[in-house]
This record gives structure tokens, C-alpha cells and sequence, in this order.
């Protein structure tokens, strides 16, 4: 009994087999490839993600800073008698309409300073509906009251301060503000003594126009929190309304502890950095943490990193061509494994 080749099967197994090794090395060449490119893709994502951060923490801390300078001036003009009561609505007015993201500016004068005759007097403008709105605080409480007017009773004590956010009690608005005192000669003890506070404020939504005219690219967004770790901006409203702290949120989600130490060490003026994954979504995320050192908060950015890859269209291709190689290795394999042993015909 003799075998006959079939001249035509071996050919085809041949070239099976030459292509299936070919699929196979050039597969796991561009899976190679694949692999180093998503690890500088990622590794150069990081890098600018982080970048955005840091300079999205440095012009929020030169906007709040400018507004901390702006209230400090009008209370140096004050203290040095440069800013005559008279002169003062127009000042307060033209420093508001200059600074079109601020949610209002004023002054508070304590008792009897600034009338004989009168006893309370605080000037404050503030934005209703994008038009400008003076109100008199005087008239809606009184200021000086514990629980009332902590924002006038703290920084007239202890001095300038960054407050944590509050609702004001003549606007019903979350305010993130910021309040320093003016002095005035004591004619008896010839002394400067405190004598009333200037004060100016973000709202939400200001704080949200300042944020939108960030750079956080495509996937990023990010959030403020105070030197308690509330929420003063977040892309979730209901948790800056709720007043929520970061503590809050955390405890809410998966394996807590790994991110209540960071939230803790950025609170405290630490830059952090970490990567997190998502157990809802399973999105996996650059989380960081920048200071912004003039209020003492933190500026928080989140970038997703499987949009950020997702959207290299270089990576893509070649994911498209792994797969197309893949395919023809199991292709030609599948050939090669049914018919190899069809190569010879036996023949009596």
C-alpha cells in the first residue's frame, strides 16, 4: 500500500501553515506595540492631566486673591480716611460691576460708627437676574448678633478670613466669602480700633463660570472644597446645597479608606495624586488634588482615563488590526488542524 501526495493539499497546507505563523508573529508584534503605545499614551495623559490641574488651582487662587486684594484695598482706603463714607456705595459699585463672576461686595459698620445717630449702616451690591441690587443688611437682622453675623463678628475679632460657605440671610444664597475689618481712630485711647468689616462674596454660580473657563480637557471636571472639606463647587449642585463634605461622599463608596487619608492630607495642603477605579461604572480615573493657598481650599480634578485612551485614534487602529490578525490566525489554525492529515491519499 502506497501513499499519494496530493500536490494541490500540500501546497495549501503549506501555505496555511506559513500564514498562520505569520498571523501569530504579527499579532503578537502589534500587540507588543499596543502595549507600549497606551503606556506612553497613558504616562503623557497623566502628565497634562495634571498639568491642567496645577493650572487650573493657580488661576482660581489669582481670581479669589483678586478678590481678597479687592476687599482689603477698600478697607485700607477706609482705616486711612482716603474713602470718605460718602464715596463709599460708588466704590462698592464700581468694584462689583468690574468683577462680573462675584456674587456681591459691601460694608458693615459696627454700632454708632458711622453715624452718631445711626446705629447699624451695611451697604451691600449684589447681583439679582444679572442686574446689580444694593441691599442694607441692617434691615434684614442685626449683624452683630451671634449666629446671625458670623461673617462680621469673626473677622472683626480675629482678623481677614476666608469663611466656610454659608447661606446669606438676606439673599438665601450659598456664599463662598471672604471678609476683612477697617479701623478707625479711638478718640479717647488714640488708638486704631476695629470699627466694621468689608466683605465680598462668590455665589455657586459664579464659581461655576469661573470653573467652565478652565482647561480640564474633554473627560476632566472638577471640584472645590473648603479648608472642612465642603463641597463650595462641585458638577453635583445637590451637594453643594446639602452642604455636603467630602467625608460624606466618601463613606458612601467603595473601600472608603482608601481615599479618606488622601482627602485628609490634601485638606491639609498636600498636593495628592492617586488613581481610582469606579465600582458602578468601573471607569477607571486620575484623582487630583491641588491647594489653592490664598483660601486655604483645595481644588479637586477628576480626568477618566478610558475616555482619554479611548479617544487615541492610533490606539484604536491598532486594536482594529490586533483583532483582524487574531481572526486570521484562528482562520488559517482552523485549516491547518482539519485538514493537514488530508495532505496524503492512500492508494492500494
Amino acid at each position: 500500500m502506497q501513499t499519494q501526495t496530493n500536490p494541490w493539499q500540500q501546497r495549501i497546507f503549506r501555505l496555511s501553515l506559513s500564514l498562520c505563523v505569520i498571523s501569530f508573529l504579527s499579532a503578537t508584534f502589534t500587540i507588543y506595540a499596543y502595549w507600549r503605545e497606551k503606556n506612553q499614551t497613558r504616562e503623557t495623559a497623566k502628565n497634562n492631566a495634571r498639568q491642567q490641574a496645577i493650572s487650573a488651582a493657580k488661576e482660581i487662587d489669582n481670581q479669589l486673591r483678586k478678590l481678597q486684594n479687592s476687599a482689603t484695598s477698600i478697607a485700607h482706603d477706609i482705616s486711612k480716611g482716603k474713602l470718605k463714607d460718602r464715596q463709599l456705595l460708588e466704590r462698592l459699585k464700581s468694584t462689583i460691576e468690574q468683577n462680573p463672576n462675584w456674587f456681591g461686595v459691601g460694608a458693615a459698620y459696627a454700632s454708632y460708627t458711622y453715624k452718631s445717630q445711626i446705629r447699624l449702616y451695611a451697604p451691600y451690591y449684589t447681583r439679582k437676574q444679572g442686574k446689580l441690587q444694593l441691599l442694607q443688611l441692617e434691615s434684614f437682622y442685626d449683624y452683630t448678633q451671634p449666629g446671625k453675623g458670623d461673617w462680621y463678628i469673626h473677622p472683626l475679632a480675629s482678623g481677614s478670613v476666608w469663611l466656610e460657605p454659608h447661606f446669606g440671610a438676606a439673599t438665601n444664597t450659598l456664599l463662598a466669602e471672604f471678609s476683612t475689618p477697617f479701623y478707625r481712630l479711638n478718640p479717647k485711647t488714640k488708638k486704631n480700633i476695629p470699627s466694621g468689616v468689608v466683605f465680598a462674596n462668590y455665589s455657586p454660580d459664579g464659581l461655576k463660570n469661573l470653573m467652565n473657563s478652565l482647561k480640564l480637557g474633554k473627560t476632566g471636571y472638577g471640584f472645590i472644597l473648603s479648608k472642612k472639606g465642603t463641597f463650595i463647587y462641585s458638577h453635583r449642585e445637590d451637594w453643594v446645597k446639602e452642604q455636603k463634605t467630602i467625608f460624606q461622599i466618601i463613606s458612601q463608596a467603595y473601600k472608603p479608606e482608601k481615599l479618606r487619608v488622601p482627602a485628609q492630607k490634601a485638606l491639609k495642603g498636600s498636593k495628592i495624586e492617586m488613581d481610582f477605579q469606579n465600582p458602578l461604572t468601573g471607569q477607571s480615573s486620575w484623582i487630583f488634588f491641588e491647594p489653592i493657598p490664598t483660601t486655604s481650599w483645595t481644588l479637586s480634578a477628576v480626568f477618566i482615563q478610558d475616555e482619554i485612551l479611548l479617544n487615541t485614534k492610533s490606539l484604536h487602529h491598532k486594536l482594529l488590526l490586533i483583532n483582524l490578525q487574531i481572526i486570521s490566525f484562528f482562520f488559517f489554525l482552523f485549516i491547518l488542524i482539519f485538514r493537514a492529515y488530508k495532505g496524503s491519499v492512500r492508494s492500494l
